[in-house]
C-alpha cells in the first residue's frame, strides 16, 4: 500500500532543501502534514530523513543538457508523481520547475507551487549557443508553466518581469516572496565581540563559480595587496563542479598573487562564527534570487559590499545598508573595499541599518507565513477538484 503523502518537495539537490527550506519543513510537519523530498542524493539527504521526511533519489545531473539523461530524469518524476499524487507539489530550482510542471499537467491531480530561484545559466551567460538553446526551450517552458492549478513564486521583481516579458507567465497567477527567510534570532551578534585580529578579514561566502564574482574579487584584492593594503581574504564555499561556470582550484590559484593572504575554508555548515569573525562581507554576484548569505551576514550586522543586480540590491541600499558596485567591475570593487577598510565606523552604521531591514522584511517567520498561505489555497483547490473527479 502506498503511504499517504501530502507534500512533495522537488529540487536539484538535497543540499538546497536543507539549507534553504528546512524551517519550512518544520512548519509543515508541525501542521501534521507528511513530506516526500525528491532530489539527487547527497550528504544532506539523511539530515532531511532525520527531520521526518520521506526521501527518494532523483536521477538528475544539474548541468546536463544530454537529451537521453534529461528524458530519464523526467520519467523518474512521472513515476513518483503518479504513484503518490500529493495535495501540494513544491518545486525549487529551474529544471525542477519546468520538468515537474510538465509532468503535473499530464497527471493533473496536485496543486503545484514553483519557486523560481533565479534565471539559470542559459539566461545569464550571453553566447550564441545559449541564445539558440534559450529560444529552443522557450515554447516548452511556456507550456509547462501555464498549468492552471499552480502558483509561481519569484524572489524578486526583476525575475518576475523577465518571465512576464518572455510570455512565460500570467501576472495574476504569481507572487513575489523574497527568499526563504533567515533566523534573525540565531544570526545575531547579541553582544559586541572583541576581535584579536591584527588585520581586517574580508569574507567571500559563496560557491566558487564565475557567476558569484570570485574572479573580479581576486583582481580587486590583488591590486590592494600590491598597494600595501593589509587584510586577509577568507573564501567559504565549495568548488561547484555541477555548475557550468565552474572554476577549478588551479584556475583560482593562478589569480592569487599573495597566497599567504588567502584562506580556502571550503563549505561550512554553521556560518554564524565566520560572520562574527569577519570585518567585511563581499558578494560580487552577477545575479541572485535573494542571496541567503547576504541575509545571514546582514542579520549579523556585517558591513556588506555587493553588486547592483537583482537579488542583491533587493537587500542592500547603497550607502544606507551596504555598498553597491557594478557587476564584473574589479576597479569599483577595489575602491569599495578600500573605503570600508579605512572607515570602520561607517561600516558599523551600515551593519546596524541592514539588520533592521532584514528583521522587518526577511525574517523567516514572515516568509514562512506567506508560503503557508499559498499552501492553504492550494490544498483547498485540490480538495474541491478531487470532489468532482
Amino acid at each position: 500500500m502506498t503511504r499517504k503523502i501530502d507534500f512533495i518537495f522537488l529540487s536539484n539537490s538535497s543540499w538546497y532543501i536543507w539549507n534553504f527550506r528546512r524551517n519550512l519543513i518544520d512548519e509543515i510537519i508541525k501542521n501534521k502534514y507528511s513530506i516526500l523530498v525528491v532530489a539527487p542524493i547527497d550528504s544532506y539527504s539523511d539530515l532531511l530523513i532525520s527531520k521526518g521526511c520521506k526521501f527518494i533519489n532523483w536521477n538528475l545531473k544539474r548541468s546536463s543538457i544530454n537529451p537521453i539523461k534529461e528524458v530519464i530524469s523526467i520519467i523518474d518524476i512521472y513515476k513518483i508523481y503518479k504513484k503518490y499524487k500529493p495535495k501540494i507539489i513544491h518545486q525549487f530550482t529551474i529544471k525542477s520547475c519546468f520538468y515537474g510542471s510538465l509532468i503535473a499537467r499530464i497527471i493533473n491531480k496536485s496543486y503545484v507551487v514553483n519557486s523560481i530561484t533565479g534565471l539559470g545559466h542559459i539566461f545569464l551567460t550571453k553566447n550564441f549557443k545559449n541564445y539558440l538553446l534559450k529560444n529552443l526551450l522557450l515554447p516548452f517552458y511556456q507550456f509547462s508553466l501555464s498549468y492552471k492549478n499552480s502558483t509561481l513564486i519569484f524572489q524578486n521583481q526583476s525575475d518576475f518581469k523577465t518571465y512576464k516579458n518572455l510570455s512565460l507567465i500570467k501576472e495574476n497567477d504569481n507572487k513575489v516572496i523574497r527568499g526563504s527567510g533567515v533566523n534573525t534570532n540565531y544570526f545575531s551578534k547579541k553582544e559586541e565581540i572583541k576581535k584579536n585580529n591584527k588585520e581586517p578579514i574580508i569574507l567571500f561566502p559563496a560557491r566558487i563559480i564565475k557567476e558569484k564574482g570570485i574572479v573580479e574579487l581576486l583582481k580587486a584584492c590583488t591590486n590592494l595587496w600590491n598597494n600595501n593594503k593589509i587584510f586577509k581574504l577568507k573564501i567559504v564555499g565549495n568548488f561547484d563542479k555541477g555548475n557550468r561556470s565552474f572554476l577549478t582550484k588551479k584556475e583560482i590559484v593562478s589569480l592569487i598573487s599573495h597566497p599567504n593572504r588567502v584562506d580556502f575554508l571550503g563549505h561550512i555548515k554553521n556560518m554564524r562564527e565566520i560572520y562574527l569573525d569577519s570585518d567585511i562581507v563581499v558578494l560580487p554576484s552577477w545575479r541572485e534570487g535573494i542571496s541567503m548569505s547576504l541575509l545571514e551576514a546582514g542579520s549579523m550586522e556585517c558591513p556588506i559590499i555587493t553588486t547592483n543586480v537583482p537579488g542583491c540590491r533587493d537587500i542592500v541600499e547603497n550607502g544606507i545598508s551596504g555598498l553597491l558596485v557594478p557587476k564584473e567591475d574589479p576597479e569599483a570593487l577595489e575602491l569599495a573595499l578600500d573605503f570600508l577598510i579605512k572607515n570602520k565606523a561607517f561600516g558599523k552604521y551600515l551593519g546596524k541599518n541592514i539588520r533592521k531591514k532584514i528583521i522587518k522584511n526577511f525574517d523567516q517567520e514572515v516568509i514562512i507565513k506567506q508560503t503557508m498561505e499559498i499552501y492553504k489555497k492550494g490544498i483547498l483547490i485540490n480538495e474541491k477538484s478531487n470532489i468532482y473527479n
